[in-house]
């Protein structure tokens, strides 16, 4: 008996060390950063992983603890990430917002709910992988509703296009039976993409159903609308639009990749009439009985191709028309036209990213992981755009080496400036005692005259 309580004594023992040991491995680490800007930085490393929360001013003492019973998004905080930087902000709401208008929502589907007062922002990332909630949210379809608006439209392959009124009128009658027609009004083209990807028609989503989405902006939807379904029918509609007169975006969803069959409809509708009813578009037999005057087209038709068409480009803001959609009959060059976007997209990221790097010896594989991580994507995804990460990481890399060598030879200078002669001051004297006081050879500053002529006449004023 006194073996079996000694080895239950040693298990009762060992419990509570093992549980202390898991609970360290599981918490955050937390860093206190001095400014937001500090805070900017390390989100821009992050891409679209991490996530953003607040706490008052009056709790900083006990942040381990919040941390501990924190929750995101049905994961602990604890399990999901690895760090927690925090900065302190005079105002909290005002700071998370434009966190997230710069850097978008990450893995939150809403925005924080901060108040106006002073107190600490956190954000919480994973640095050893994609967190938890990134490879749910990965695993999930474009079309789960549990994933934020933003992510869909991340992720969606549904091209938007703002064009002016002329080009949303062609592009509904090259497809009219297989266009949608609809508006959103108050909105602008920011607020309906995220509606468009939610968006549903007889039950299906409009990323599935549709390839284009034609966003026009207009002082009056239901103006606009009306004269679209005048001038081009229904479309797939069965039923009318319900439409404000107010401002907001005219939207217009075309397949541009396969035809999409039209239901059969009994009429088509045409705007309202002063009496408030609707009226009938007569059938094409009793238009013909009427001769060569309805080929013609009838009086609202020739009003809406003489005289509406220019209150319509000018109801607010046309866009700039879209060209891409005339070439779209073209796989070879869409492909070419969409992985230059794609490159260029890389290039600006790299760009972003190089200032932050510590280590400019980097592989171009390691590269390639940062960016990887930076824009949220799975290892190995940007392998077929290895030699254009090359190029840019050897360009980027002069530069990036040159900017940092002007600002060492800033700092030196505004330390020797102060040592020299002002009567002797000249170009060629003050980068001969730079090199001198640098131990370099002669000669060796000469590609930095410019930026070392700038600042020894900027330091005489």
């Amino acid at each position: 008996h006194a073996e079996e309580q000694a080895a239950m004594d040693a298990g009762q023992s060992t419990e509570p060390a093992a549980a202390e040991e898991a609970a360290e491995a599981r918490s955050l680490t937390c860093v206190r950063l001095s400014s937001i800007e500090d805070l900017r930085r390390v989100l821009v490393e992050q891409g679209h992983d991490f996530w953003l929360s607040c706490l008052g001013e009056g709790a900083h003492v006990s942040f381990q603890k919040t941390l501990d019973q924190m929750t995101c998004d049905g994961f602990k905080a604890t399990d999901a990430f690895t760090h927690c930087y925090v900065a302190k902000v005079k105002d909290q709401q005002a700071e998370t917002n434009a966190l997230i208008d710069h850097f978008g929502l990450g893995l939150r589907k809403r925005r924080v709910q901060a108040r106006a007062t002073p107190g600490f922002i956190m954000l919480l990332v994973n640095m050893n992988e994609f967190s938890a909630l990134a490879k749910r949210n990965m695993a999930r379809p474009i079309t789960d509703q549990r994933l934020s608006t933003e992510e869909r439209l991340r992720r969606t392959r549904l091209r938007f296009a703002e064009v002016d009124g002329k080009t949303l009128v062609e592009e509904a009658k090259k497809n009219d039976k297989s266009f949608w027609l609809t508006s959103f009004s108050g909105l602008g083209f920011r607020e309906v993409k995220t509606r468009v990807v939610a968006a549903k028609m007889d039950g299906m989503y409009a990323t599935e159903r549709f390839s284009a989405c034609l966003m026009y902006k207009t002082s009056n939807c239901l103006r606009v609308c009306e004269k679209i379904v005048e001038m081009c029918g229904m479309g797939l509609r069965t039923h009318r639009i319900h439409s404000k007169p107010n401002s907001g975006c005219v939207v217009v969803f075309i397949s541009t990749t396969e035809s999409v069959e039209a239901p059969v409809a009994a009429s088509v509708v045409l705007p309202h009439a002063p009496g408030g009813r609707i009226k009938e578009r007569k059938s094409k037999r009793a238009k013909k009985k009427k001769g060569k005057k309805a080929d013609k087209g009838s009086d609202s038709e020739k009003d809406w191709r003489n005289l509406k068409m220019d209150d319509l480009m000018a109801a607010g803001g046309a866009g700039p028309a879209s060209s891409a959609l005339t070439t779209l009959a073209d796989p070879r060059a869409e492909a070419e036209a969409r992985r230059a976007k794609q490159v260029q997209c890389l290039e600006r990221k790299l760009a972003t990213l190089l200032p932050t790097l510590r280590d400019l010896q980097l592989s171009v594989e390691a590269v390639q992981g940062k960016l990887e991580r930076m824009i949220q994507k799975p290892p190995g995804r940007l392998t077929v755009f290895r030699d254009d990460i090359a190029r840019m990481w050897s360009a980027g890399v002069e530069a990036e080496r040159h900017r940092r060598l002007v600002v060492v030879l800033q700092k030196r200078l505004e330390n020797l400036l102060p040592t020299l002669p002002a009567e002797e001051l000249s170009l060629e004297f003050v980068q001969s005692k730079l090199e001198e006081s640098m131990q370099k050879p002669a000669g060796r500053f000469d590609k930095f005259r410019t930026e070392i002529d700038s600042c020894w006449r900027s330091y005489t004023g």
